[in-house]
């Protein structure tokens, strides 16, 4: 949802950066997994939740809250104009709203 949905549509973009990870990548090893699993036996609808909690958790604290707290707007290693395309903000751009 958020590599192939919600930041292209907020950069103004027809492409979300990671989108191809997340087909080639991520979507298989989770179907392969819930395989796995469900030739264990029945997956319950406490294991759905405990996944979904899992996965926000992930979501909040490996992502976005690190990305929140270690951003630095005056870094030596900022990437150029040509690196971000069309989700540069110094473009002024409607990636402004895309900040993580």
């Amino acid at each position: 949802m958020l590599h192939g949905i919600v930041i292209p549509r907020k950069a103004g973009a027809k492409y979300g950066p990671g989108v191809l990870t997340v087909l080639l990548l991520h979507l298989p090893i989770g179907i392969g997994y819930l395989t796995a699993v469900g030739q264990e036996g029945p997956i319950g609808r406490k294991d759905w939740v405990k996944g979904l909690i899992g996965a926000v958790g992930s979501a909040v604290f490996g992502v976005a809250v690190p990305n929140m707290v270690m951003r630095d707007r005056n870094s030596p290693y900022a990437f150029t104009a040509k690196q971000m395309g069309p989700y540069d903000v110094q473009a002024g751009s409607a990636a402004e709203s895309v900040e993580v």
